[in-house]
């Protein structure tokens, strides 16, 4: 960390390193390109925020980009449920829905948590550019 301090380091390509978090002290770096794409982030210091000089901030692959979701695939894909005697089709349905519904669920929640980590970070910078996908 102390080695960094003072450089005029504009441009720092992380991605692919394996990092899980970044350090609060990386907003004292003048960076306008921050790429941590393909590494296992969940989550971006609060410090970002200050760093008024960021203008890309590449995010793809890590645990704020989100799936990149192939719709049809998804509706072809029915649950393989074939160990489950069903007797009545009106019961198969009803948890099938519900399966669904607690995808869908877990789903949105999961947007909630991106979105509470990028929404405070967009505003501060709103120059900002996130690379997501």
């Amino acid at each position: 960390p102390n080695c960094f301090r003072g450089l005029q380091l504009q441009v720092l390509r992380i991605g692919e390193t394996g990092i899980t978090e970044l350090p609060s002290w990386i907003s004292e770096l003048p960076l306008v390109v921050l790429d941590v794409s393909v590494n296992d982030l969940e989550t971006i210091p609060s410090s970002l925020r200050t760093l008024t000089t960021l203008r890309v901030l590449d995010l793809q692959e890590t645990g704020l980009s989100g799936p990149e979701v192939d719709l049809e695939e998804a509706e072809r894909e029915v649950p393989y449920q074939d160990h489950v005697p069903w007797t009545n089709v009106e019961t198969k349905l009803r948890i099938e829905r519900t399966n669904e519904y607690q995808k869908i669920g877990d789903c949105i929640e999961e947007v909630v948590r991106r979105d509470s980590e990028l929404r405070a970070l967009s505003r501060a910078l709103p120059k900002l550019r996130l690379r997501l996908h």
